[in-house]
């Protein structure tokens, strides 16, 4: 996992009060301790150099990845021991949808369009949270750079952080034909899923943890 930086000295989850925004594995990590790997670089130029993005046009799809060199190991670009970027944002959980269907109203026609979201604002603690804000942002913007798309419209308008990720997966034969329906038989008692099973299917699924 990759920390969002509030600068070159301060991690940004460490702004918050009373260490909450650290769990206790993770005290003995900053800046000092952590290989560049694992520090999100702020400026744009330099997040460009740092991550690379996987295009997969035949399954419409895009995987982000942090470069093996950045710690001054490897050779760089598609190297094996690049890592897929995953980073943790914190907030205040201001709206969400993370139902299996998402906001999917059951008809084939708009399986496409079918999202699953979570809105997160800074309860009232900007500090640690106007980081991770620019962090998103400048992730969202190398992303659809390298993707050789210019659409930088603010999407985290009033300074949240909106998640979203796409329900279904469209199923190609021959590509992507094996990938296995998550949803179990007890989560669709109407077989809305498994009507669409052979063109559209949910491959994957968000875990939420009860504290």
């Amino acid at each position: 996992m990759a920390f969002i930086l509030a600068d070159e000295n301060t991690l940004a989850r460490d702004l918050w009060p009373d260490q909450i925004g650290s769990t206790i594995q993770e005290r003995g990590c900053n800046t000092q301790t952590l290989p560049s790997s694992r520090k999100i670089p702020s400026d744009v130029d330099q997040l460009a150099e740092w991550l690379w993005v996987d295009h997969q046009p035949q399954l419409s799809s895009a995987y982000v990845y942090v470069r093996s060199d950045v710690d001054g190991e490897g050779v760089g670009k598609h190297a094996e021991g690049d890592v897929q970027l995953v980073v943790r944002f914190q907030g205040v959980i201001t709206d969400m949808n993370l139902s299996l269907g998402g906001n999917w109203d059951g008809s084939e026609s708009n399986t496409m369009k079918a999202l699953q979201h979570l809105t997160l604002s800074d309860g009232r603690f900007p500090v640690p949270f106007k980081p991770q804000v620019a962090a998103a942002k400048a992730i969202r913007e190398v992303v659809l750079l390298s993707l050789g798309k210019c659409d930088f419209e603010d999407k985290d308008k009033g300074g949240s952080i909106n998640l979203r990720r796409t329900v279904f997966t469209k199923i190609r034969t021959g590509v992507n034909d094996h990938a296995m329906s998550v949803v179990k038989l007890a989560e669709d008692p109407k077989r809305k899923f498994r009507a669409i099973n052979s063109t559209w299917r949910i491959v994957s699924s968000v875990t939420t943890v009860d504290y």
